[in-house]
């Protein structure tokens, strides 16, 4: 299959789950992130708001915030997307590019022990994320060489293989309910 066509299929699969079954998944990769991640190698955390069905770690940014951590969500201008400290979960987001919760402002990262919990339709074994298509995240990190990136993937959504190409960046590790790819 081409790489629009994994896309559409597991598109169409994600709009068949319940939020029940997505929040069931989001609890278990994030008690699988607490006993994995050790917090303390990192002082910025760039996060996502969730939409039509990813993996919510919205709890888990709340605990990080809690820790005295720096936290950061994307926002997207044009054909570009930069992270900004949030400091209030519940206050400093309005609605933004393709109906996502983006902040409102703030400071961006200094890329200094900074890890990236990574969004996406699908990964893989070889540690490729299957995006949306537009190119935000390969573009960010690959300007952003020095941030770890943790994909953040339902089981369901974990595949033997995506079609990959040149330009797309490769995680770190890939986090599902079970496992942790690329464990070092």
């Amino acid at each position: 299959m081409t790489k629009q066509e994994v896309r559409k299929s597991v598109k169409e699969k994600r709009k068949l789950l319940n939020e029940g079954k997505t929040a069931q998944s989001s609890n278990e990769i994030i008690d699988r992130l607490i006993r994995t991640i050790e917090f303390d190698d990192y002082d910025e955390y760039l996060f996502y708001h969730p939409i039509d069905g990813e993996v919510s770690l919205l709890p888990l940014a709340a605990q990080v915030l809690s820790i005295g951590k720096h936290v950061y969500f994307p926002r997207v201008s044009g054909e570009e997307m930069e992270f900004y400290r949030v400091l209030d979960l519940s206050q400093d987001f309005i609605e933004g590019s393709f109906h996502v919760m983006e902040p409102v402002g703030g400071d961006t990262p200094s890329f200094e022990k900074t890890l990236c919990f990574v969004p996406g339709l699908a990964f893989d074994s070889a540690m490729h994320r299957l995006g949306h298509g537009k190119g935000y995240y390969d573009k960010y990190l690959e300007a952003h060489p020095k941030i770890k990136k943790v994909g953040i993937c339902a089981n369901r959504f974990f595949m033997p293989e995506i079609p990959a190409e040149e330009h797309d960046v490769r995680m770190d590790q890939v986090v599902t309910e079970t496992t942790v790819y690329g464990l070092r």
